[in-house]
């Protein structure tokens, strides 16, 4: 229901004032209850989950010069809860193999979503279709968490 929360109000961004930071605390609301819900069973590796926070922390430096100052907390916020909720399905939850398998897939595909979306907004980065493309890998993300949830 957060997702698709996030995903009207940053429909309406154009629309309607602080719409932008609406819908990322939406978001944050959804991946910390994707974080707590995956996390049951599962402790934090931070050994095997470097590479998600270092992504992370790359993606954020790389935003910051284009970030308004209203911006930077949240959305580091936002960076940290997201890679966090990666860290949990990819390297910690147990789970079948296949089941792995789908949640790591699942949260990669939510961060390369996340990142493209921030990446053409805040820095103007051009990606042909990239309205498509970030639509089709956080729907692809979605569906791999459900299904490697089930597993």
């Amino acid at each position: 229901m957060f997702s698709l929360g996030g995903d009207f109000l940053l429909g309406l961004d154009n629309h309607l004032p602080n719409s932008f930071i609406y819908g990322l605390g939406s978001f944050l609301v959804a991946q910390i209850c994707y974080s707590i819900a995956f996390s049951k069973g599962a402790s934090l590796q931070l050994k095997k989950s470097i590479y998600f926070y270092l992504f992370g922390f790359l993606a954020f430096y790389y935003l910051y010069p284009a970030l308004e100052k209203g911006l930077l907390i949240p959305v580091f916020i936002y960076m940290l809860a997201l890679t966090t909720m990666a860290c949990w399905r990819a390297s910690a939850r147990k789970a079948s193999a296949n089941g792995v398998k789908l949640s790591t897939l699942g949260a990669v595909s939510f961060i390369i979503s996340d990142a493209m979306l921030a990446f053409t907004k805040f820095r103007g980065l051009e990606i042909p279709f990239s309205q498509v493309w970030i639509m089709i890998t956080y729907y692809l993300a979605l569906y791999l968490l459900v299904q490697g949830f089930k597993k």
